[in-house]
């Protein structure tokens, strides 16, 4: 008989290890299930980031080629203004020096050509003359 009296107490034993292990499965469940929330949070945050980062590049990729379109007209009306450049000094070498013009003018002055007679003028002396000694 001794042997019925301690089959409750294996009873209760075998029951309260189910009871421990079945409270652990369950506290084992809800933490897996946590975990694969934040798992699926954590994806949701990278696909949205992914694409973020994809949207960033486009708009990056965009701005570069607007700014190497940009550079290349610059660069295009940098080269013209240096030809011009290059043009006007060519012209300025044609022109006259301060030196020349300054012997220009000592010779006008020298010369001075407001005293010089038209042709005109000329013609009517000679006419003048010639009816003087007629």
């Amino acid at each position: 008989m001794e042997n019925f009296g301690s089959l409750p107490l294996q009873n209760k034993n075998a029951d309260d290890k189910m009871s421990g292990i079945v409270g652990d499965m369950n506290e084992l469940s809800s933490r897996l299930k946590v975990l694969e929330d934040r798992q699926a949070n954590l994806r949701r945050k990278n696909q949205l980031t992914e694409q973020n980062m994809l949207n960033i590049n486009k708009k990056l990729a965009s701005d570069i080629k607007t700014l190497s379109l940009g550079l290349s007209e610059t660069k295009k009306q940098v080269d013209e203004v240096s030809e011009r450049l290059l043009q006007f000094m060519h012209e300025i070498k044609k022109c006259a020096k301060k030196e020349d013009l300054n012997l220009l003018e000592r010779y006008l002055e020298f010369w001075n050509p407001i005293n010089f007679l038209t042709r005109k003028e000329a013609e009517k002396l000679v006419e003048d003359s010639l009816k003087k000694e007629e």
